[in-house]
């Protein structure tokens, strides 16, 4: 196999795994973008922004809702929190409505 049939493959590969997670995402989005209420969750920022241990602490009274709460905060990526110039993580708790 050649270098070029190498790389064709690779790129081939590439595309359709790129294919296969944009419409997972817009999926998600879609019935994210159903869900309708107030939760407050916890959650703690990583120091690389990432969001990580998301939890609802008050429910919307909706297990759907509370569900895609979780899901939608945990494909968040925010500013990390710095103590003398150090990223470090953070928990939080916050309320997020939600609006169909």
């Amino acid at each position: 196999m050649n270098m070029k049939n190498i790389l064709s493959a690779t790129l081939l590969v590439a595309g359709l795994f790129t294919a296969q997670t944009a419409a997972a995402e817009v999926r998600f989005f879609q019935d994210a973008g159903r869900a309708d209420g107030k939760v407050a969750m916890s959650f703690t920022i990583k120091a690389d922004g990432s969001i990580s241990d998301a939890r609802i602490t008050r429910s919307s009274g909706n297990a759907a809702t509370d569900s895609a709460a979780i899901e939608w905060m945990q494909h968040q990526t925010m500013r990390p929190v710095f103590v003398n110039g150090e990223a470090k993580d953070f928990r939080i708790v916050k309320e997020i409505k939600f609006a169909a």
